[in-house]
């Protein structure tokens, strides 16, 4: 007969187990929890997954500690459930099998209009874009009360630049909601476009030699394409797999914390107003005015003659005005900046550029206190 606290133990494990308290990624801030012999992966979504899969199979023969398995569905996502109802279909395999590792690469068909209660939601609206990203999380939190380390791939770029334009609108709900719960978000687009940031056909295979990597259009990535997607996402996993093993410290490769968002897609949880560089709802931008700084900090910044000086050549702009508003400021910084660089994108998609290890910027070194 067991005892009172041997119960209240079992009690304990098995709360952890149902929501998922115990997961892999929360573990000594291993992302996937301690190393173990061999670590069932699962591809999960639509056609790009299913090409996944297969370069994932190929560039992992004879990889002893990773077994390679998936689902997908063509035509799937997250917009028309009554395609591919992944919410319904996703329980069901995590029951039956143990996923270790969840892959999810997906988003390519969910360029259109949603139905909800009755309601045809527009591509891109405000209301399209909340109940696309509580979709998304949806799955994300049926995979994480799983125990799966989950890795996100954002959809790659296409030939077709409106295209590009409602793809990329996917990936940043994709992203921002990853954010919100911890979830490895890998990007690979700089990979698969020119140096100023183009679609490109052909590139570098994983042999060293330039081949053909995706389809006319790009909407699907050939063989050696998808090779080389796959060796770029190994890669990635190698990073966790070392730290979960012991081999390397979690700050070479820290593990994704949730970021303090509401539930509201681009909005902060403590104001209306986004994070710097994203969207309100409306589609509007937000800068802080000048009103509501510190009078310090504008006291430093105004030159003697009342201008605002900014960063850039003279030939493109000399100054911004104190009066000028913050739509048209906005405007100025996004014309001014270098196409695909890091305020084109910051300014743009509200991407933030990564810090390199080392500099001041970089927070994922500890510091030893003295």
């Amino acid at each position: 007969m067991p005892s009172i606290k041997q119960l209240l133990i079992l009690i304990m494990a098995m709360i952890m187990l149902m929501t998922g308290l115990a997961s892999a990624e929360t573990v000594n801030g291993k992302y996937l929890g301690d190393g173990r012999d061999r670590y069932n992966l699962f591809v999960f979504g639509d056609a790009l997954a299913g090409g996944l899969w297969a370069g994932l199979s190929r560039m992992s023969k004879g990889n002893p500690r990773l077994k390679i398995n998936g689902r997908y569905h063509e035509g799937s996502g997250f917009a028309r459930p009554e395609i591919y109802a992944w919410p319904e279909k996703l329980p069901k395999l995590l029951k039956s099998q143990r996923v270790d590792i969840a892959v999810f690469f997906i988003g390519s068909n969910d360029i259109q209009s949603i139905r909800q209660n009755g309601e045809i939601l527009t591509f891109d609206s405000p209301e399209w874009k909340q109940a696309y990203a509580d979709r998304v999380g949806e799955i994300m939190t049926l995979l994480k009360q799983s125990n799966a380390a989950i890795y996100w791939i954002e959809l790659p770029p296409v030939s077709d630049s409106e295209l590009d334009r409602k793809y990329k609108i996917v990936s940043a709900i994709q992203r921002q909601v990853a954010q919100k719960n911890s979830v490895r978000f890998l990007s690979f687009r700089k990979q698969f476009t020119s140096p100023d940031g183009e679609y490109i056909r052909d590139g570098i295979g994983v042999d060293g030699y330039e081949l053909r990597l995706r389809t006319y259009n790009g909407e699907r990535f050939v063989k050696d394409g998808n090779n080389k997607l796959a060796s770029l996402l190994l890669q990635k996993l190698a990073l966790d797999i070392e730290i979960a093993d012991g081999e390397r410290a979690t700050s070479q490769y820290p593990a994704p914390t949730a970021t303090k968002t509401s539930t509201k897609v681009g909005v902060s949880k403590s104001s209306s107003k986004p994070e710097f560089g994203l969207s309100l709802l409306d589609g509007k931008a937000f800068i802080i005015p000048q009103s509501s700084l510190p009078s310090s900090v504008i006291s430093s910044i105004i030159t003697s003659n009342g201008d605002i000086p900014v960063f850039g050549s003279n030939s493109q702009i000399a100054s911004l005005k104190q009066k000028q508003d913050p739509d048209s400021a906005l405007k100025m910084l996004r014309e001014t900046s270098s196409k695909n660089g890091p305020a084109h994108k910051l300014f743009f998609n509200g991407i933030w550029p990564e810090s390199k290890s080392g500099r001041i910027d970089d927070f994922s070194v500890s510091v030893r206190q003295p």
